[in-house]
């Protein structure tokens, strides 16, 4: 019996196409490649490749099977030119200074440059004496309403105060506007806080100063300030370090300055019995002589 032969046929080969716009070659089961459809003469129309997507989608996003996904999207930086212009405050700096004016030769001294917070309300200088120098420091300490801005910034500073103070030497005088009062000051004032009344008590307990005038006056009520009520304030203050209270001969209020309106608060003076340098020579502006002339 004859057997017949059966030829089974394999399917063609699939050829992944090749990217839209791309030339297209062909390449036959035998491997031999032919020519580009361009080579012949068959014109090759490229697409943009931000154009190359399927048919019918709107985006060339990445596939949903595909692990990662990559999604354009603003995140600011093309968008700055849009932005309001950045607002710039300027704030002018209205802090009150200090100055020490003397008759007698000072040294240099820099215990108010070290203070935090506001140093340019405080100036200090050495006044040299036969017993050894003496530490001058003037404050002035920043009144306050009951905002709570400027309750924290009288605070703030004579919390600054009170370390600086830690530095300071055995010989010290400390005076000024210290917007302070003491804690049995007459009349009573119940809307000073706490805070103000501890700054006094440190300074004699915790620093052993003495308060001049009232070691002096141990029961004379005398006020500094003046307000428009008639209500007055001790407000201005002379301290000096224990070892100077022998020397301490007078503390006064002057009000001569307050009554003529030269300033707000009266003037303080005090004495003490110490021997400084050599007074320098002032001189009255007014009975000066006529400046030299050529002719």
């Amino acid at each position: 019996m004859a057997s017949s032969a059966r030829v089974l046929r394999s399917p063609p080969a699939l050829v992944p196409s090749a990217p839209a716009g791309s030339k297209l070659t062909t390449k036959p089961l035998g491997g031999k490649s032919t020519e580009s459809m361009a080579d012949r003469g068959i014109p090759d129309i490229g697409i943009a490749r931000d154009r190359r997507r399927g048919r019918g989608t709107l985006s060339n996003q990445s596939g949903r099977y595909e692990p990662i996904a990559r999604i354009a999207f603003d995140d600011g930086w093309q968008s700055l030119e849009e932005l309001p212009p950045f607002q710039t405050t300027v704030t002018i700096d209205s802090t009150r200074v200090t100055m020490i004016v003397s008759r007698v030769s000072l040294r240099s001294d820099n215990w108010a440059s070290h203070l935090r917070y506001l140093p340019s309300r405080a100036c200090s200088a050495m006044v040299p004496t036969s017993t050894g120098p003496v530490q001058l420091i003037g404050l002035y300490v920043p009144s306050r309403d009951g905002s709570p801005e400027k309750t924290a910034r009288k605070r703030d500073f004579l919390a600054s105060c009170r370390d600086g103070l830690n530095r300071m030497p055995s010989r010290t005088i400390l005076m000024g506007d210290l917007n302070i009062l003491e804690p049995d000051h007459q009349p009573h004032y119940p809307f000073f806080a706490p805070f103000e009344y501890s700054f006094y008590r440190c300074l004699l307990e915790e620093f052993g100063m003495v308060d001049a005038f009232r070691h002096l006056n141990p029961t004379l009520v005398e006020h500094s300030w003046v307000g428009r009520t008639g209500d007055g304030y001790r407000y201005d203050h002379i301290f000096c370090s224990r070892p100077l209270t022998e020397a301490l001969t007078a503390c006064d209020y002057v009000a001569e300055p307050r009554l003529s309106r030269l300033s707000d608060h009266s003037a303080m003076t005090v004495g003490l019995s110490l021997e400084t340098a050599v007074d320098r020579r002032i001189s009255d502006a007014s009975s000066s002589l006529q400046p030299l002339s050529l002719f």
